[in-house]
């Protein structure tokens, strides 16, 4: 299966249902950077609870710094968290094509 990075969103919006599982019957294991990891723990709700478990199909990782000009030209409408993301899951497409 592939490694798939995710946002805050559909770990915040799964574990509010109660479904956090789905995530890993649908992707297996699921890849968020420190930075989604500190932005969902940082409320006391049922994703931060989740997430603080860390369940044995979730992996916590340093996202390296995207190039200046990559970071520029889409830092202007995106969060911390959510650049971390597209850097991670660039670093993971980038290794494949290797």
């Amino acid at each position: 299966m592939p490694r798939v990075v995710v946002n805050s969103t559909p770990l915040i919006l799964l574990s509010g249902i109660g479904r956090l599982d789905l995530l890993a019957r649908l992707y297996g294991t699921i890849v968020i950077p420190s930075a989604v990891y500190g932005e969902v723990t940082a409320k006391e709700d049922s994703a931060s609870c989740a997430l603080r478990s860390l369940p044995s199909w979730l992996s916590i990782e340093q996202a390296p710094d995207l190039p200046k000009n990559y970071r520029r030209l889409i830092s202007a409408k995106l969060h911390a968290s959510e650049l971390e993301v597209m850097s991670l899951a660039l670093t993971i497409v980038w290794s494949r094509l290797r």
